[in-house]
């Protein structure tokens, strides 16, 4: 084979390859394209599928209503495990008002979580702590 035989073939593979990459339908464009359709369409069967939560019969109201409760006193907990905090800081990273908290501040108290330290200051309980430690080793196993 020539020297001149080889380079046409170079050539002609070359092209081959140029041709080969340009390729409209696999462009990254259309890619990035077809993902933010799919998740705009995944954004709308979430909005679709919310339901107002007062359609709920009362049980079921009640059921979510202590969810809550259940998730704002573990929050609680929590933040006095990490951290020593001030019942201002609670209510403004909470979002809860002052008598909220001291009803919550109360039910975990009479659940032997919390216990008064003080007439305005209260600690966490060993059973607040395991309480914690429980839940944080649930969610790892769920993560």
């Amino acid at each position: 084979m020539s020297y001149s035989t080889m380079r046409e073939t170079d050539e002609i593979n070359k092209r081959k390859k140029k041709r080969l990459r340009v390729d409209p339908t696999r462009s990254p464009l259309n890619l990035v394209i077809k993902k933010l359709q799919e998740k705009k369409t995944e954004r709308e069967v979430v909005e679709d599928d919310f339901v107002d939560p007062n359609q709920f019969s009362p049980l079921v109201q009640m059921m979510l209503e202590d969810a809550k409760k259940d998730d704002l006193y573990y929050q609680l907990l929590k933040m006095m495990y990490i951290d020593d905090v001030d019942a201002e800081h609670v209510e403004n990273y909470l979002g809860i008002s002052t008598d909220e908290l001291k009803n919550a501040v109360d039910e975990l108290v009479s659940l032997g979580f919390l216990k008064h330290t003080s007439e305005d200051e209260v600690e966490l309980t060993d059973d607040g702590v395991t309480l914690i430690m429980h839940r944080e080793s649930q969610i790892e196993k769920i993560s």
